[in-house]
């Protein structure tokens, strides 16, 4: 497998929106991008972490095999909610609760784990191999990219996990994808966040058929679109 040689670009933006007419329970807007979709053809990961916790903080920790960076809840360096190691993997998730299992809210403190341990996204993958059996208090979709181009969501839930790449044309004809928090493979009257979805969508498809998706714009055009169901 070829090496991306590139030098790795790291932006963290805390967005904090003040405004009534976002429900309560809305929370992330994800999406991971393959190359083959962007102007420069390397991979962007995007997290819009809408939360309770305005207060966040950008931490750096040692682990045992890599270590990183990662956005945490203010003085709580227990979970991770999104992050980038020293190996150019990088993870972030969106809750799922329509995924299997009952238990949930653990994956803060799996993230934060794997960021450690993990140096691609098969990597990823045999941590959620091996924890299959033992359980997991995780459902959410988790995205990933890593410094081989790897790209993908892995929608988690307790005892079971489905990979989704970002280059596969059988799920995506633009190579994105985009979750909100709901799965594909999951209960979705249990999910929420449709209209976040589609609006996701709807622009990343724009913008990757006329050739314009970079970094740059995810910033400009996408992260603080300000659109909701209830105003323009």
């Amino acid at each position: 497998m070829k090496k991306y040689t590139y030098k790795l670009r790291i932006f963290i933006i805390p967005l904090v929106l003040l405004t009534g007419m976002l429900n309560a329970r809305e929370e992330c807007t994800t999406a991971v991008i393959s190359g083959a979709a962007t102007v420069d053809g390397r991979p962007l990961l995007w997290k819009n972490r809408d939360s309770r916790e305005g207060d966040n903080e950008v931490m750096f920790f040692r682990g045992p095999r890599y270590d990183f960076i990662g956005v945490i809840n203010a003085d709580d360096t227990s979970q991770v909610w999104m992050g980038l190691n020293t190996a150019g993997f990088a993870i972030m998730n969106s809750e799922s609760m329509d995924q299997e299992g009952d238990s949930a809210d653990t994956e803060g403190f799996f993230m934060k784990k794997v960021l450690g341990i993990c140096g691609t996204v098969d990597e990823l993958e045999k941590a959620l191999q091996l924890t299959n059996d033992t359980g997991r208090g995780t459902r959410a979709n988790f995205g990933c990219i890593d410094a081989f181009g790897g790209c993908a969501f892995f929608e988690a839930g307790n005892h079971t996990y489905t990979r989704m790449n970002a280059d596969d044309t059988t799920l995506t004809e633009h190579g994105f994808l985009v979750r909100a928090n709901f799965s594909m493979t999951g209960y979705q009257e249990k999910g929420y966040g449709g209209w976040r979805f589609f609006r996701a969508l709807d622009l990343l498809t724009d913008y990757v058929t006329a050739n314009q998706l970079d970094y740059r714009l995810m910033f400009d055009k996408v992260a603080r679109d300000l659109v909701s169901d209830d105003v323009n």
